[in-house]
């Protein structure tokens, strides 16, 4: 595992096709635009570090599994809740200002943590994270920057690499910087990372004309009912019907991510006996991975295939991957030698991790184009808090399947759960008519 985490794996064609696609992308980038993707290594790292670190630092508190699982729907709950209202934010302010609001609050959240030591300060530290969404501020800046169709599934491409940059190093770090039983250096190192963010985004030139441009989505949502509260409210709504299928996808399909995340973590560590640079490294192997995946392959794959197929293709793909680590999980013996089962298991999990990639980044570059302009931060805000409102229930409901059965009942219960979402898109229309953009 500790291989997928050096970039040597790669071949000389990959690596000259990385720096193909990367020298094309250069050409016409805004300094903005690199600002986005240096603030979004940054944030990535800095949440990564502490994430290898907190199963161990439950269990040193003398807080159950359940109670892990607690804590984690503790967390997607405050972030479910912010996410909708940063998306609204950020039609109104754009996205300098929420994101040094993020930064702010993320470098709040990690001082708390940094602090813990009980699991009431844990959970105190999951608050601020009510404004802790650089990924989704993120998207809507190179959202509004990049035309429809491949190009803007290209850029979205390279800001998931920049994403897995940051979030291929942090896991390994902050296990090995774990490793000697401080488990806060890690917290402490997050703050000053986030605070370097803040004054970054703080100084990033932002173009005059976006004022313009919210001045006048401002007026349009005065004019149209979209002020105040219940405007917001109402604005949530009808950006949500016109993107539904999408978005129910995201939502349903992160429910079974969710399952999976929240779940791996206690059998890496119970089952497997895995110690915290263990689990910083195989973190970091599903980031590498993910990372050179989107380099390599996000802009042949957008340029030859239409959306729909890319997204049946992702799901379909994750399906499959699960009725193999099923499959596979019902043979491994727990403590038994690595063998050919727990192999063939691990690259299922490799397989599931890049569909998913492929599935998220396709439904934000379709959902874009579906909705006007100044509705992008609301539809990013949906996104986002879709995906976090799954991760309510994810991490409890696989908690409970694997210690009620044994980790092959989450890997089934997840299969169920993809297959129906992928027989939805084939046997139905599935939203294969795009429906036209809303003026």
């Amino acid at each position: 595992l500790q291989s997928w985490a050096h970039l040597s794996i790669l071949d000389t064609h990959a690596r000259t096709n990385i720096r193909a696609t990367m020298a094309t992308a250069r050409q016409g980038v805004p300094l903005g635009v690199w600002l986005v993707y240096l603030n979004v290594v940054l944030y990535a790292l800095c949440y990564q570090l502490q994430m290898p670190i907190e199963p161990f630092l439950v269990k040193r508190l003398g807080a159950s599994n359940a109670a892990y699982g607690k804590l984690q729907s503790f967390f997607s709950a405050i972030q479910t809740v912010g996410a909708p209202v940063v998306g609204v934010l950020l039609g109104r302010y754009g996205t300098r200002t929420a994101f040094v609001i993020m930064f702010l609050a993320s470098a709040l959240s990690y001082g708390i943590l940094s602090q813990t030591d009980s699991m009431t300060m844990l959970y105190l530290s999951k608050v601020p994270s009510l404004l802790q969404h650089g990924f989704l501020v993120a998207q809507t800046a190179i959202a509004d920057q990049t035309a429809d169709g491949a190009t803007r599934l290209t850029a979205l491409g390279y800001l998931t690499t920049a994403y897995t940059v940051g979030a291929s190093v942090g896991p390994a770090v902050g296990g090995f910087l774990g490793a000697n039983g401080n488990y806060f250096i890690g917290a402490k190192c997050a703050v000053a990372g986030s605070l370097l963010s803040a004054t970054i985004a703080f100084f990033a030139p932002e173009e005059r004309a976006k004022d313009a441009d919210r001045a006048a989505a401002a007026s349009k949502a005065a004019a149209e009912g979209r002020a105040g509260i219940m405007g917001g409210l109402n604005e949530m709504y009808t950006t949500a019907m016109m993107v539904f299928p999408l978005l129910a996808t995201k939502i349903i399909v992160s429910v079974g991510n969710a399952m999976y995340q929240g779940s791996m973590t206690i059998v890496l560590r119970d089952n497997f006996h895995f110690t915290e640079a263990n689990m910083g490294m195989y973190m970091s192997s599903f980031m590498v991975s993910g990372g050179i995946f989107s380099a390599i392959c996000v802009r042949p794959i957008a340029d030859r295939y239409p959306g729909r197929q890319i997204l049946v293709t992702s799901v379909g793909g994750m399906a499959v991957a699960f009725a193999v680590r099923t499959l596979a999980g019902m043979q491994i013996v727990e403590g038994a030698e690595i063998g050919v089962y727990a192999l063939a298991w691990v690259a299922c999990t490799f397989i599931a991790s890049l569909c998913g990639h492929m599935l998220a980044i396709t439904i934000t570059s379709e959902s874009t184009t579906l909705v006007p302009d100044d509705r992008r931060g609301t539809l990013m805000g949906l996104e986002h808090g879709g995906f976090s409102s799954a991760r309510i229930i994810g991490p409890s409901l696989g908690i409970m399947l694997m210690e009620r059965g044994t980790f092959w009942h989450v890997d089934a219960a997840i299969l169920c759960i993809v297959s129906s979402v992928l027989a939805f898109w084939v046997i139905s229309k599935g939203g294969a008519r795009k429906a036209d953009k809303v003026d």
